[in-house]
Formats: C-alpha cells, structure tokens, sequence
C-alpha cells in the first residue's frame, strides 16, 4: 500500500550547515534594512526552511518580519508578518544570531521579503553595505538581493529622525548570516527530470534490468520501482549542484523540443485504441498532457509500437529476398499457393 501512496517531499529537513555569509564593508549604520531572498530551482528542492537572521552594530531592541505568502515586497506593514523580537547588547565584530519564533518556507521560484528592525535612538543599530552587484549572494538554494535602508527607529516608520526626507534608501545590501535547511523532492514519474541525469540513468537502468526475464527485478511491479526510487535523496547517484546547475541553463530548450515531439506523436490517429480505454489513460496522465489534451497512453508506448513496426519491415524485407531467391533458383512452384498462404498468415501472427 505505501508504495501507491509515495510521499512527494521529504518528512525532514535536511541541514547542510548551509550559513549565507555576505560580503561585509561596514559602509553604513541605521536602525533597519529590508530585503527580498528567492528560493533557487536549480536542484530538486521542494521548498527550503529560513531559520534564523545574524547581525551585528548597537542591536538594541530587534524585530524580524517576512512578507506573508504570496504578498507583494513593499513598505506597506499590511503585507509583513512579524517572526522576531527581543532585545540584545551591543556587538561590533562577532553576528548575532537572531532564531526565528516562526520559521519561513520558501518554495522554489518564491520572493519573499525579509526586513530585520531596531527600535534603538540614534544611526548605528545594524550594519548594512551599499549595494556593489546585481545580487547580494547567490548559491544553489538561495539568492539573497539588493533592497533598502530604514532610518527611523519605529517598524515602517515614515518620518526620518531629522524629521523630513525620505526615511527608505534605496541600493542597500544586508550584512550578515541566514541559516536555512533544505527540503528535497522525492522522485516521482512526474518529476523525474527535476533530477540529475545520473539519477535519470539510475532510473531508466532499474526499468531495464525490470523488463529483462532473465533478472531478479523482473518479479518486482512497477509501483516497487517506483517506492525504491521515491527512497532515494537526489544526490545518492553522484550527481553534483554544479552539474545540475549547468544542465538546468540548457533544460528549457530541450523541454520545448522535447514537448513538440510529444505533441506529434500525441496527435497521430490511432485506429487500434478504445476512446474509453483512453480517457481512462488521461486520468492518470500528468497534469502536463491533460492540460494540453494529449494522449498520454499513445505517447507514452509510442517508442514500442516504431520498434514493433520496425521489426516487422526488417521481417518483411528477409522474407521477400527468401522468395525472390527462390523464384530466380527455379525452385518456386506456382502451383503451391496455399503453402504460400500459410507462411503469409504465420508471417502476420508473428
């Protein structure tokens, strides 16, 4: 039973010790800064954990908000949610690690806004930069951008502490540590090429060994293949980020020519199959070919059915060469056309 119900992400978090450590050239301190992080879609990650914040300057008393779900990154207080606050000593050289009462999910493609506050009297609560690149970090889970200063001591504070001008300044980088855990997908058929292409082999390998009778994996159904694959974490084949990274720059136009190749074979008439046995077969397709009204039983054992013919033109050929050598040898009877009708019909059984 548990391998028809396969679990599509992980039950636990995996922490890799993975800390963003930003650059650090102490070029400004205020009372807060604001920023938006994306969750990358490089490796196979269903979504990843932010745990906690690291800061340093005079501290004081600290708030961390994030944006809520789906909300848009702006100064309105009505899109954040607050995940922190307590108050801490003044530390200059060494971050202090602010663990959030609330940690953050963020799902690969998500942005959301992270904005880490001080409700301290005068400039020098919390450190930050000016922002020097397009991005303030970037790695396989996470990249970290650019976004804005605050200079009010209250949370979304309009006024500056001069009391005119603008209070948010733009092109700012935060300084500091996130630390974050990861959450893998579990492989699935319907995720298979979110997967390393060693882990793509693995696969195809399995199936393979699983339709040869002569192997001890032809006694096991396709859905115990399927649970043995959904156990195993993407990097166990020995694929590595960087690799996976490098093939995900090229992915999308294989997909699309993958997709139009689909898409033909999808569309080609099929006299032999049942309209019912059909839809039956696009109840359980993929969300991608229902979408798009494909045939997902046609393309799915369309490969088999071009070996199929394949064979039997190869068969075809062997079998006239056969004849005509006979013909032109003088060893043809015209008169047996019924041993000629009964190759002919065990021609067409096989």
């Amino acid at each position: 039973m548990a391998a028809l119900t396969r679990p599509t992400e992980a039950t636990y978090t995996i922490h890799e010790n993975v800390t963003v450590d930003t650059t650090d050239y102490e070029d400004h301190t205020f009372c807060g800064v604001m920023f938006p992080i994306e969750a990358q879609s490089i490796l196979p990650v269903d979504h990843i954990v932010l745990e906690s914040v690291s800061i340093r300057g005079a501290l004081g008393k600290l708030t961390v908000w994030v944006t809520k779900s789906g909300a848009n990154i702006s100064v309105d207080p009505d899109n954040w949610i607050q995940v922190y606050e307590a108050e801490h000593d003044p530390s200059w050289r060494k971050f202090v690690e602010l663990k959030l009462d609330t940690k953050i999910k963020v799902r690969p493609g998500e942005n959301r806004g992270v904005y880490v506050h001080s409700k301290m009297q005068g400039d020098e609560a919390i450190v930050y930069d000016n922002q020097k690149a397009d991005y303030t970090h970037q790695d396989n889970f996470l990249t970290i951008y650019p976004g804005l200063a605050h200079v009010c001591n209250k949370p979304f504070g309009r006024t500056t502490m001069w009391g005119y001008g603008n209070a948010w300044r733009e092109r700012r980088e935060f300084v500091g540590k996130l630390n974050y855990g990861a959450v893998y997908k579990l492989w699935n058929p319907e995720n298979c090429t979110a997967f390393g292409n060693k882990f793509q082999g693995m696969t195809r390998a399995l199936f393979m060994c699983q339709r040869r009778w002569e192997s001890p994996m032809s006694r096991l159904p396709d859905e115990c293949i399927f649970y043995i694959l959904n156990l195993c974490r993407w990097d166990w084949a020995n694929d590595e980020g960087q690799f996976v990274m490098n093939r995900s720059s090229s992915s999308r136009t294989t997909s699309d020519a993958e997709q139009l190749l689909l898409h033909q074979q999808g569309t080609q008439s099929d006299e032999d199959s049942d309209e019912d046995d059909d839809d039956e077969d696009n109840s359980n397709a993929p969300s991608f070919w229902r979408h798009r009204g494909h045939n997902w039983a046609r393309a799915r054992y369309y490969p088999t059915r071009v070996l199929y013919d394949a064979r039997r033109i190869a068969h075809a050929s062997v079998y006239s060469q056969h004849h005509h050598a006979h013909a032109h040898a003088g060893l043809f009877d015209g008169d047996n056309d019924d041993d000629d009708d009964e190759d002919d019909s065990s021609y067409e059984e096989a």
